[in-house]
């Protein structure tokens, strides 16, 4: 009996630990910045669709050492769900993002050619 509760035990945690199972796709970084430009394109909530919003940030501090620039594009997902403040222009974050986008589906990015003037190989995306 006490074996059976112990091998039920064991597979409940090996379930758990997958389930919180935190992985990343691609390359993490942590990145402050200063928001440089606000932007005009309008704030879609997310829902059927899948929205983001392009902010430019001036790097105070990126730990992606290959990055040259002065400044960056970086996606945010459902930017609806941030704080209506939170996208000020001179307000500055904290950020994790990630060189590859966290989900298997496309993104609506409402301002896209605030990414594309950048002509970067790689999108930077704020990880939630």
């Amino acid at each position: 009996m006490n074996h059976m509760k112990l091998i039920i035990l064991c597979m409940l945690t090996g379930f758990l630990s997958k389930a919180q199972n935190t992985d990343i796709r691609g390359n993490q970084y942590f990145l402050k910045g200063k928001i440089i430009k606000k932007s005009d394109a309008i704030i879609q909530a997310c829902g059927s669709d899948a929205w983001a919003l392009v902010v430019e940030l001036e790097i105070i501090n990126f730990t992606n050492d290959s990055y040259k620039g002065k400044n960056i594009p970086v996606i945010f997902t459902c930017p609806t769900s941030y704080r209506k403040q939170y996208f000020n222009v001179g307000k500055v974050h904290t950020l994790k993002v990630a060189d590859q986008k966290q989900t298997n589906f496309a993104w609506i990015i409402s301002n896209y050619e605030a990414l594309e003037k950048y002509n970067l190989k790689t999108k930077f995306w704020v990880i939630n």
